[in-house]
């Protein structure tokens, strides 16, 4: 492999991969700035939701009879309000809604109530909660995932914040879900923003790089043919013909190839 070949390839091979760990970087510490906003606005929604719930009402919601009373729609009218307050263009709340505790399973958790308007994404109250985590709720605590979770309706960032009654007791969680859509089409936007701008500086550095390769390897070119110039001069004066040697009176005469010698240096025997 030639010289210049082998720099091209070195530094082409040095700019793929400096731009490649910049953009993996690049995109794994951004992709952690968004998601670490998005868990505070969407705890933040939720933390302020729960906090204004009219607790005294909520807690005459006993059954799914109770769907009809005038505590389930003033709670479901407030979340509502809650939701629709909270769809912006920096964060848009797909759903708002209302889970407890099971009283005959700790590790499950069921709707109370939906802000939902009726339809196939309305869940009703005693509906089982099913997302990924739904075993590892705390009911005592605040909580955002590390990471999006999956439910029954799909792929959701999602806050969870507990309804306290007068004694300081959770009776329930304030769930709110943002899509994870937002937030995967906004790090795809990232994602080939870097891809051309990685392509772009990669295209500069072949270029700087083939510059480079032509000026290093000049000189030895150079070098190179000077040297097989004095070769091919070295060898038009001193051609390398065969010849003869004979030895007599201490010294050593040489004749050209195809003429023989006699034995005293003369002509040849006739």
């Amino acid at each position: 492999m030639r010289y210049r070949t082998k720099v091209l390839g070195g530094l082409v091979g040095l700019a793929l991969m400096t731009n490649g760990v910049l953009l993996v970087l690049t995109y794994y510490s951004a992709r952690h700035s968004l998601l670490s906003e998005m868990r505070s606005t969407v705890l933040s929604i939720a933390g302020t939701t729960a906090a204004l719930i009219d607790v005294d009402r909520y807690q005459q919601i006993k059954g799914r009879a109770d769907e009809e009373s005038p505590a389930y729609r003033d709670i479901e009218r407030y979340l509502r309000v809650a939701r629709d307050a909270n769809r912006r263009p920096d964060v848009r709340v797909k759903y708002i809604y209302i889970i407890a505790q099971n009283p005959n399973n700790p590790r499950a958790a069921h709707f109370v109530v939906d802000a939902e308007e009726e339809g196939e994404n309305k869940s009703r109250y005693g509906e089982a909660y099913k997302a990924e985590d739904a075993a590892n709720l705390n009911f005592q605590a605040a909580q955002v995932p590390a990471d999006f979770v999956k439910d029954q309706w799909g792929t959701w960032l999602t806050a969870l914040v507990p309804i306290r009654d007068r004694t300081g007791r959770s009776v329930g969680l304030v769930g709110v879900d943002v899509d994870a859509g937002d937030a995967l089409a906004r790090l795809r936007v990232l994602l080939w923003s870097g891809l051309v701008a990685m392509t772009c500086s990669v295209g500069l550095a072949v270029g700087l790089a083939v510059a480079v390769s032509r000026r290093v390897s000049k000189p030895l070119a150079v070098h190179r043919h000077q040297h097989g110039s004095r070769r091919r001069r070295q060898h038009r004066v001193n051609p390398a013909h065969g010849v003869h040697r004979h030895r007599g009176h201490g010294q050593h005469r040489v004749a050209p190839r195809g003429q023989d010698q006699g034995p005293d240096g003369g002509h040849p025997r006739q």
